[in-house]
């Protein structure tokens, strides 16, 4: 079997971390500016909103405490979760990492 590498001018992924990086933010905002700079100009792609108005858009003013955004977990859905990230199978292998805010006592 043969497979065949075509070439392509593509660059490769840019370089974003989970948890947000303004500096990589800024020097890839500059960057794509001096590649382009029509790009604050262009048009959005078509089917996409002008301007997105729902009631799960928020912004920092209509933030009152973190209770409105935080879901406490009880100890057994915990369990239940960690039992369920134990199911290992030949062909499947899930990776899950939880960042646990605030936990029950």
């Amino acid at each position: 079997m043969t497979i065949n590498v075509i070439p392509t001018s593509a660059e490769a992924q840019p370089d974003i971390a989970y948890y947000p990086d303004e500096a990589k933010w800024r020097a890839r905002t500059a960057r794509r500016l001096t590649e382009d700079p029509t790009l604050p100009t262009q048009p959005l792609p078509e089917g996409f909103p002008q301007q997105v108005d729902n009631p799960i858009v928020w912004e920092g003013k209509d933030f009152i405490d973190e209770d409105q955004w935080i879901v406490n977990l009880t100890e057994n859905q915990l369990h239940e979760i960690d039992g369920a990230l134990r199911v290992r199978g030949p062909s499947l292998f899930v990776e899950i990492v939880f960042l646990t805010l605030s936990r029950p006592q």
